[in-house]
C-alpha cells in the first residue's frame, strides 16, 4: 500500500481527508482503489475531466510512470481530451 500512495504521488495527503484534496488526488485515489487488487484491466473513464492543464499533464505524468511498473495492466482510457489520451495509449479508436 506504501509503494502505491508513493507510486500515486499521494505521500503528502495520505493521511488527509478526501473532502480536504485537489480534484486530481481525488483521481489518484479511486486509480489506487483499482490498483489496490492487482487487477488485469481497469476502466479510466474521463480522468482529465474537471483538471487544470497542469493537473492534467501531472496525471499524464504519473499514469506514464505507472506504465513500467504494472506492465502486465492493461487499461481502458476513456476522455474528450484526446489530445492526452493519444500520448498515453499505444492504440486508440477515434
Amino acid at each position: 500500500l506504501r509503494s502505491l500512495i508513493t507510486d500515486l504521488d499521494l505521500t503528502d495527503v495520505a493521511t488527509t481527508k478526501l473532502k480536504d484534496v485537489s480534484p486530481l488526488q481525488v483521481k489518484l485515489v479511486d486509480l489506487g482503489r483499482q490498483l489496490l487488487h492487482q487487477p488485469a484491466c481497469i476502466l479510466l473513464d474521463e480522468p482529465f475531466a474537471g483538471l487544470s492543464l497542469k493537473e492534467r499533464s501531472r496525471l499524464s505524468e504519473i499514469l506514464n510512470q505507472l506504465r513500467s511498473r504494472y506492465s502486465d495492466l492493461s487499461v481502458m482510457l476513456v476522455d474528450h481530451h484526446k489530445e492526452n489520451v493519444e500520448k498515453l495509449c499505444q492504440s486508440s479508436l477515434h
